[in-house]
């Protein structure tokens, strides 16, 4: 007789249940219940040599650790992660307040470990780091750049990478490891190696390991800076002070401590004395509400701003080319602050030309700047910004890059010059260097072979695909369900409508011209403009825009061309749908 053996556990069995139950059993062990902790999905992958990631920042949420751990894990386990390739990051510090305005290093309030980023090593090899290192779990300690200093000794120590920015990322244990996986990468699971949650240790267990971060470095050379000395202000200057003094006084709730800050900062710039000023906004706004205490503390961080100024302008004179400048761990590998790119342009030597092609090479880099209609294009989240003129075009590169400019006397940062920004717009060499988008939709499409468009640029097709991944169903249960209480006058009104909606999708092989539709009835309110508005949400992803129909065809070819120049593809006339 055969005899089958069943077995019951309560461990979690398929792959994602487990998952979930060791970056469960690690939020907990690491936070509070009431700790509000950020969990961010990004995508990171190699493109042209260069580093690339993409933040989901729809599946960027903020929460606590006791009441919504098993809400939010379970966000984060779902289709979409695996189809867009999603890490899983949470912040190592906790947050606190309200979410989305607390995700800077300066804000964070509050330290419950410490940590560092070892990458290449097996887990035996980094477990054997920590142990001749010597090092313990610690606790948390007030001062930030206390904790940098001793963050920075540890990688050192380990050579752990330099992530001791307090507002770090991490990945989450029990998530897969999806970076380069667009490339062909294969997953790799981040496992939970050892896990002790009620384990503590005192943070003076660390101190011996500490060392002078490049942020402390910095800080003390600011502190070493002059303040501009006080002097008698001129008219023109007092009259600026009380532009701003009043800019202060109706500053709306929410951009109140920024107009106080701008206050402090022209005054201290200007040489204006501290208690003259004091004087001047003791009645207004947070002044009055906060006292001389808050005047003071703003005052002190206007001055070290003043400091921090005068040190970039020495540093700015000692270092004339591109990656002189000192770095920091907040630096990119162009010794630039900011972390952007720099690209120096010296009016004697360097070739217009040379320029040109730094420009573009930049501008693709992004992952979002692409050619269209013969125009420039950026794409940020789903919406699609023509770039039409020079100043446009100075904004765009601004938020990626920095120009240096160099004359015989001086070098200076300014936003990309005019001339530049018009000679590059012109340039159609250039310009075809970018991704060509010849089609640019936020709902899904078929290229000519058949293949469903993944969310992003296909190079194959040179289709932009703005929208979310999704899975095709087999039959018309739902067009049915749709359709059933629209009026067709006959069978062939139906399939001629369902066939306006199989073009939709099909847009890709109607380049150039598009199909048009006209939709008639004999009466009103027989659901004319739904049907319409029903073709444009398949076509744009949203309701359309209407355009009054004017009998002047000249007018009325203007007003469509504006439309269609504005990124609006699909139209309707309300006067005749």
């Amino acid at each position: 007789m055969a005899v089958a053996e069943i077995k019951i556990t309560d461990e979690p069995q398929s792959l994602e249940a487990r998952q979930m139950k060791t970056a469960s059993e690690f939020l907990t062990a690491l936070f509070e219940p009431d700790d509000l902790v950020i969990i961010r999905l990004i995508e990171a992958w190699t493109e042209g040599g260069k580093k690339k990631s993409r933040v989901d920042y729809k599946l960027t949420g903020y929460y606590k650790i006791s009441p919504d751990r098993n809400r939010f894990l379970s966000l984060y386990w779902t289709p979409k992660v695996e189809q867009e390739f999603l890490n899983v990051y949470f912040g190592v510090c906790p947050r606190f307040g309200r979410a989305e305005q607390f995700d800077l290093e300066w804000q964070i309030r509050k330290v419950v470990t410490l940590w560092t980023d070892i990458d290449n090593v097996s887990v035996e090899e980094a477990l054997q780091r920590v142990a001749d290192a010597k090092l313990p779990p610690p606790r948390l300690s007030p001062s930030a750049s206390f904790i940098k200093d001793i963050l920075a000794g540890i990688a050192k120590t380990i050579g752990g990478d330099h992530t001791i920015d307090l507002s770090r990322l991490l990945r989450l244990p029990g998530s897969l490891n999806r970076k380069d996986q667009r490339n062909g990468k294969t997953p790799v699971p981040t496992e939970l190696v050892r896990c002790v949650p009620g384990l503590r240790y005192p943070l003076s267990m660390f101190e011996p390991f500490k060392v002078e971060s490049v942020t402390t470095e910095r800080a003390k050379k600011v502190s070493a800076m002059p303040l501009p000395t006080v002097r008698k202000p001129t008219n023109a200057k007092q009259d600026r002070l009380a532009q701003l003094i009043a800019a202060s006084e109706i500053a709306a709730t929410g951009q109140r401590s920024e107009a106080d800050f701008a206050v402090c900062c022209y005054a201290i710039e200007q040489g204006f004395d501290a208690e003259s000023v004091w004087s001047r906004v003791e009645t207004i706004g947070k002044f009055a509400e906060g006292g001389k205490r808050y005047f003071d503390l703003t005052w002190k961080n206007a001055s070290y701003n003043a400091q921090e100024v005068c040190l970039d302008k020495i540093l700015d004179q000692k270092s004339t080319k591109k990656g002189n400048a000192p770095q920091n761990e907040d630096e990119d590998s162009s010794g630039n602050s900011s972390g952007k790119e720099v690209i120096t342009i010296d009016e004697s030597t360097t070739f217009v030309g040379e320029t040109l092609s730094a420009v573009t090479n930049c501008m693709i880099a992004t992952g979002g700047c692409c050619s269209r209609a013969d125009q420039t294009v950026f794409i940020h989240d789903d919406k699609i910004l023509s770039i039409l003129n020079s100043a446009e075009l100075a904004g765009l590169l601004n938020q990626f890059v920095e120009f240096c400019i160099e004359t015989e006397k001086k070098s200076e940062y300014k936003p990309f010059p005019t001339s530049y920004s018009n000679t590059w717009l012109n340039n159609h060499i250039e310009l075809s260097r970018l991704p060509l988008i010849k089609a640019y939709v936020h709902n899904p499409v078929y290229s000519e072979d058949w293949r469903l468009i993944a969310p992003g640029y296909d190079k194959q097709t040179c289709i932009y695909y703005a929208g979310d991944a999704i899975e095709p169903r087999a039959d018309t249960t739902h067009i049915d369900a749709l359709l059933r209480d629209f009026c067709f006058k006959t069978p062939r009104d139906r399939t001629n409508y369902l066939g306006m909606m199989l073009t939709m999708v099909l847009i890709p092989r109607f380049i150039g011209s598009k199909p048009a539709t006209l939709f008639n009835g004999n009466q009103p309110e027989l659901g004319k403009t739904i049907l319409a508005q029903i073709l444009a949400v398949l076509r744009d992803g949203r309701r359309t825009e209407t355009i009054s129909y004017n009998p002047n065809d000249e007018e009325f070819e203007k007003r469509l061309g504006a439309h269609v120049r504005r990124g609006k593809p699909t139209r309707q006339d309300e006067h005749t749908i």
